[in-house]
């Protein structure tokens, strides 16, 4: 899969930690398009700086990256998806550090993983 026209689906879901000492959040997490069908594709979303709606934002970044997309939606999933007619699902919850930090593990040995597969 490779075009924009391709994607039907796109599910977002993210962890997000509060450092409540430095005051700062932080989320990891992942991008699913077209879940649970033969064209399935899972983009990482790293653990980085960022709260609000940030992680959909980031998400539209990975997207746009993995298949080659130069178009601009101000940085909106949503509009995004809309201009397209794909379904978005999008969550986000609260989580411990300690989780976020396994999604970055995760996204590391997925990256060592493509880089061998290519």
């Amino acid at each position: 899969m490779k075009t924009i026209n391709q994607i039907q689906t796109i599910d977002v879901s993210a962890l997000e930690w509060f450092d409540s000492i430095n005051g700062n959040s932080y989320f990891a997490g992942k991008v699913i398009i077209n879940y649970g069908t033969d064209s399935q594709v899972t983009l990482p979303l790293a653990y980085q700086y960022g709260y609000g709606e940030q992680y959909e934002y980031e998400a539209l970044k990975a997207i746009k990256k993995a298949f080659s997309i130069d178009i601009d939606m101000n940085g909106s999933l949503w509009r995004f998806c809309d201009s397209h007619q794909i379904i978005l699902r999008s969550n986000k919850r609260s989580a411990k550090k300690a989780e976020l930090r396994g999604i970055q593990k995760a996204f590391e040995l997925w990256e060592v993983t493509n880089e061998h597969n290519q």
